[in-house]
């Protein structure tokens, strides 16, 4: 019986927020959690760094805009553990233009999400990653 139970139940992904700002990483768990993932949350780039070789999170979501160590430093760093060089990396941020993008990409980021948050772009980027079209569902496949 307890076989047949843990086959069935789904391991539940791990998404990592890191945002200096309290209410966007609350409001972030709160529209992640509602995909059944579990989330966990870093105030700062550091306490992500700290947090990460033990959590081997699914996805990482981080602001770009932080004291310290801002979002393309941290992604960098990410890059650099190699536990975690697959780990997919999400950067938001309210600055959107060509400079932006071209930083995201040299420091290994893997999409971007537009502040204010929207929570469909939001979710349709997190459920890209942690949930991959099977391929009998993919169109010609």
């Amino acid at each position: 019986m307890f076989e047949a139970q843990s086959q069935m139940t789904q391991p539940t992904a791990k998404v990592l927020i890191v945002d200096d700002d309290e209410f966007s990483r609350k409001l972030l768990n709160i529209l992640i959690s509602a995909e059944q993932y579990a989330t966990f949350e870093c105030s700062s780039a550091e306490a992500a760094l700290a947090l990460m070789p033990a959590m081997q999170p699914d996805l990482i979501l981080v602001d770009l805009m932080m004291p310290g160590m801002d979002g393309f430093e941290l992604t960098a760093r990410i890059r650099q553990i190699t536990a975690l060089q697959q780990t997919p990396v999400v950067i938001m941020s309210a600055l959107d233009d060509m400079a932006v993008h071209q930083r995201i990409e040299v420091c290994g980021a893997d999409a971007f999400v537009h502040k204010p948050i929207n929570r469909w772009e939001l979710l349709d980027t997190v459920n890209r990653f942690l949930r991959p079209v099977p391929l009998s569902d993919q169109v010609g496949g």
